[in-house]
């Protein structure tokens, strides 16, 4: 009998996955893009938002946080202020997770962000589809989260990583999603 799809190596999805790998390569080039001009010329991206919370909270008046005027000095001084109001809307412990980042400029903060919360999400959709190749990072949206320092990458791992718990170690899984 003939491989599927007339494949040689009985492999359908083969071309696919090439095709996914090179976008997802493009995208990732995009990223890099972005991240270089917000180095060159910082913006007022939404990460802006987490690291002038950490800052403050790195110079112990985390707090000040969710003040208007002392968050909008904090991004004043990185970044060229476009917008209008980039407030702080998550919980106090969410600036246990951002302060690091805070440790450094700007530009290197949200690019150490991008890693940080994209390599997970990475490695958990491999581990959960393994055959996919890097069609995850094909995802256009990702790369919109990218460019603009959002959490996406973060959640989205934390689900992935859920679904990976899940069958094995429920109460795992449980504890991760309360993340």
């Amino acid at each position: 009998l003939p491989s599927p799809a007339g494949r040689e190596d009985g492999d359908p999805y083969r071309t696919y996955r090439r095709v996914g790998t090179v976008m997802a390569v493009a995208l990732l080039a995009l990223v890099l893009v972005e991240l270089t001009r917000n180095a060159l010329h910082p913006t007022d991206r939404d990460f802006l938002s987490f690291w002038s919370a950490g800052r403050l909270a790195l110079a112990g008046v985390p707090a000040e946080a969710y003040d208007r005027e002392a968050l909008r000095a904090v991004q004043a001084g990185a970044a060229t202020l476009s917008r209008g109001e980039l407030p702080f809307p998550y919980p106090p412990a969410f600036l246990l997770l951002v302060a690091p980042f805070a440790l450094l400029p700007f530009p290197a903060a949200m690019a150490a962000w991008v890693a940080v919360t994209f390599v997970p999400f990475f490695i958990a959709v491999r581990r959960l589809f393994p055959a996919s190749g890097w069609l995850a990072a094909a995802f256009r949206p990702l790369f919109v989260s990218a460019a603009i320092g959002q959490n996406a990458g973060l959640t989205a791992a934390v689900f992935a990583g859920d679904l990976l718990l899940l069958p094995r170690r429920p109460f795992a899984a449980g504890l991760l999603l309360g993340c």
